[in-house]
């Protein structure tokens, strides 16, 4: 199954967890595919994908920020 396929499988806090390991494991697998190799440049392509999408209605916008923030800070 593919990255894309996988995503589309996320229904809870555990296939979210399983989903970031797969996305890891891809990075590392199939860096030429990936447009944003910086954590920067992953970052703006966030942005850029959030603002330009037309289907996101019902997100937790502040838990979203919190898992980022998370991220960047959590060991």
């Amino acid at each position: 199954m593919d990255i894309l396929e996988r995503a589309g499988t996320v229904e809870s806090r555990e296939d979210m967890v399983q989903f970031i390991s797969h996305l890891i494991k891809d990075y590392q697998q199939n860096k030429k595919e990936w447009a944003n190799m910086s954590l920067e440049e992953f970052l703006s392509g966030m942005e850029s994908w959030i603002e330009d999408s037309d289907y996101l209605e019902d997100v937790d916008w502040n838990l979203f920020a919190t898992i980022l923030i998370a991220g960047s800070r959590y060991e």
